[in-house]
């Protein structure tokens, strides 16, 4: 009996079950990055007022809230919202002396070189920090 046709028998189930294995695994993947709003960065992209909106639907699906019910939460969420902006506003200016602080610090420790990279990079930051927190 020849081992030839074994051998390439073989050769196929080892094939078949390394692809059978690649597609599952790009399937679990994608769906699993889908899950958790990886794909497309939906979660870096997802605005303020979207994921407030997202999250005002999934707390009236999970508890089942009334429309009453809906719009008093909504209510003290809009208060809870108005206490956070006047404590930022108040805070704002300390947390800003202390950031300038700091990287005023920084730059006493770094070479001319070092220093205009860390201006560009402080640049980027502040510019992805207002796109993100424009308030």
């Amino acid at each position: 009996m020849s081992t030839a046709p074994q051998t390439k028998k073989a050769a196929y189930w080892v094939f078949a079950v390394l692809l059978l294995g690649l597609a599952l695994g790009g399937v679990a993947g994608f769906a699993l990055a889908r899950h958790h709003g990886l794909l497309a960065g939906q979660l870096r992209h997802e605005t303020v007022e979207g994921r407030r909106e997202r999250h005002r639907a999934q707390l009236k699906a999970e508890l089942g809230l009334t429309d009453d019910q809906q719009k008093r939460v909504d209510e003290i969420v809009a208060a809870l919202r108005a206490k956070y902006r006047a404590i930022e506003e108040q805070s704002g200016p300390q947390i800003d002396a202390a950031r300038q602080q700091a990287r005023n610090e920084i730059r006493a420790v770094l070479t001319p070189e070092q220093r205009r990279k860390f201006e560009d990079f402080l640049r980027r930051l502040d510019e992805d920090r207002k796109k993100h927190h424009p308030e």
